[in-house]
């Protein structure tokens, strides 16, 4: 019984060792196109809008006329806000999202439907 249980278990040992390694897309594991794009089929499009602004205060007013003359776009960032104080500029349907620097500052402005998350 002691020296043909040692040979069965060395078989299969050897047998699990000499299988080949798979890689990942002939193991099943990566998705195809086709299912990573219906993750996303919800969402009709993405546009963004970037500007240079130099006091945005003064052209809020533009701001909005440039916002609704683009369709209302996803993401609105604005460079050289050089806003005072957070929460000054408020804009219909969007979270503001705001860095104040001295000299400057940042705007990232986000469509509500998009369920933006501050961090």
């Amino acid at each position: 019984m002691g020296s043909s249980d040692i040979s069965m278990d060395e078989s299969k040992a050897k047998s699990k060792k000499s299988k080949p390694i798979l890689s990942r897309s002939e193991r099943g594991g990566v998705r195809s196109k086709k299912n990573r794009t219906k993750k996303f089929a919800k969402q009709e499009s993405f546009s963004l809008l970037g500007s240079i602004s130099a006091r945005l205060k003064a052209k809020i007013h533009s701001l909005k006329e440039t916002l609704k003359n683009f369709n209302f776009p996803s993401c609105v960032t604005i460079q050289e806000s050089k806003m005072s104080h957070i929460g000054e500029v408020k804009i219909d349907d969007y979270q503001i999202f705001e860095k104040l620097r001295s000299g400057g500052g940042l705007l990232t402005a986000v469509k509500r439907d998009l369920a933006p998350v501050q961090g």
